[in-house]
């Protein structure tokens, strides 16, 4: 792959992961607010799950750096936007009710 088309391709690799990014970020406070609100979460619970989505992202930054040291920067962010989108598919699913059974758990059933 010749320089330009490497750096073409980089840029929208950065654009995509750049996106998904800040789509998730800005979702939190409004996705903890849901949890609590409109499917009975308690707030504690709402705040843990929210919370632990992004320690989860956190821990997977750490590792994707030192990965990125031997795999190389582009592999690790194509790999980074993958898990991404699956994990914000995931959530539009639970939130979406599409949990086991049709129930998205738990927030179906910590209404309860």
């Amino acid at each position: 792959m010749t320089a330009p088309k490497r750096e073409t391709a980089l840029n929208a690799l950065l654009l995509c992961h750049g996106v998904l990014v800040a789509g998730l970020a800005l979702s939190y406070p409004f996705l903890t607010l849901y949890f609590h609100r409109d499917r009975g979460l308690p707030m504690g619970l709402a705040g843990l799950a929210v919370s632990g989505a992004v320690a989860a992202a956190a821990v997977g930054q750490a590792l994707g750096g030192e990965l990125s040291d031997v795999w190389g920067c582009k592999r690790v962010m194509a790999l980074a936007i993958a898990f991404r989108t699956a994990f914000a598919a995931g959530l539009a699913a639970a939130v979406a009710g599409a949990g086991p059974s049709g129930r998205s758990w738990p927030c179906t059933s910590a209404a309860r």
